[in-house]
């Protein structure tokens, strides 16, 4: 999420920091500070989720719905719960409060020798700060699917009510 870029530079900086040091020696501590240090202040808090707590999400695609443009793009539009929580070594979990950068996508149908295959056709970064939240995009291709986090970066007991299928509602084309 922080980037190629900017994780390249964080490990180019550790190992110009610690290349040859032997006492004491570099650990992951230092080099998740490292990747701190490096990350944008809208981040920062992902460093931890990732490397020093136990995070885990339950992402929902609430409904999502269609619209065919008589220039033949979509207006797709679709509903996520989103929730946080932080779980200790036991599995007690407690819920923490969500302004996270997390993916909304839609998925569309593409052919490939003769078998349909589901691939995304938008992906986007948005910040979720709600529980619920409803998102609008225009696509160039028929969607099936939209929800939150669609390629599965983040860590969700469920992931099959990440996405839900598209209601086409009316089309102003005729179908082929």
């Amino acid at each position: 999420f922080i980037g190629k870029d900017l994780f390249n530079q964080a490990l180019g900086n550790f190992i110009e920091r610690f290349r040859y040091q032997s006492d004491p020696y570099a650990n992951i501590g230092t080099f998740v500070e490292t990747i701190r240090d490096n990350a944008p202040d809208d981040l920062k808090y992902l460093v931890s989720d990732a490397f020093e707590k136990i995070t885990l999400y339950e992402n929902k695609a609430k409904e999502a719905s269609a619209r065919e443009n008589e220039d033949g793009t979509y207006e797709v539009t679709f509903t996520v719960e989103a929730k946080k929580v932080y779980s200790d070594s036991v599995g007690v979990q407690t819920t923490a409060v969500i302004n996270d950068w997390l993916e909304v996508g839609i998925l569309g149908d593409v052919e490939i020798e003769g078998l349909k295959h589901e691939i995304p056709i938008h992906i986007e970064k948005v910040l979720i700060s709600d529980s619920l939240s409803t998102f609008s995009f225009i696509v160039d291709q028929k969607p099936t699917k939209a929800g939150i986090d669609p390629m599965y970066k983040f860590i969700d007991r469920d992931l099959d009510d990440n996405l839900t299928r598209v209601d086409i509602l009316y089309s102003t084309k005729k179908e082929k």
